[in-house]
């Protein structure tokens, strides 16, 4: 099942209400992301656990925001990431990400041919062209390490959680 659409529509998964109750392989939702315009969520944090560590957290501005575009370069604030910034060059940075590839919620900086693709965050959604981008099973959420080369330095998670703050 797509991460993507499960973000995007209720229907296709189950409800969350808290990150304790998760559990492997199932996708869980809290419903008020379908009402994110009533909600006046402020802050998301986007986080990934490989084996319940934290490796990777990146927080978004979410005001005046919908539930997809807050997932962008200029509502960016700060990350683990020490090299990506608002001014960071990229060429993908969205939850949409490149739909030809099911590259989701992808932040890449620049494309130089498989080997040579540099980036810091992507969930796979299925199987591309790219070496890097081939596991058995899907979703894969990558992230890269330093290098930020993704056949080099791309490695995974098991477990994403986006969280969001909510403000008066």
């Amino acid at each position: 099942m797509s991460v993507y659409d499960s973000w995007k529509s209720q229907s296709l998964c189950n409800d969350l209400p808290n990150y304790q109750n998760v559990g492997k392989a199932k996708h869980r939702r809290n419903p008020i992301i379908d009402h994110w315009a009533d909600t006046h969520i402020t802050m998301v944090k986007v986080e990934l656990y490989k084996e319940d560590v934290q490796v990777v957290w990146m927080t978004f501005n979410a005001q005046n925001t919908d539930n997809l575009n807050w997932f962008s370069k200029k509502n960016f604030y700060q990350s683990s990431f020490t090299d990506l910034s608002p001014c960071s060059k990229t060429n993908y940075f969205s939850a949409i990400g490149q739909t030809i590839n099911a590259r989701r919620f992808f932040i890449n900086k620049n494309y130089g041919g498989c080997a040579n693709d540099n980036g810091w965050f992507c969930i796979k959604e299925r199987k591309d062209t790219c070496k890097w981008s081939q596991f058995n099973k899907y979703p894969v959420f990558m992230y890269t390490k330093n290098e930020r080369n993704w056949t080099k330095d791309a490695v995974t998670a098991d477990t994403l959680v986006i969280s969001i703050a909510v403000g008066f």
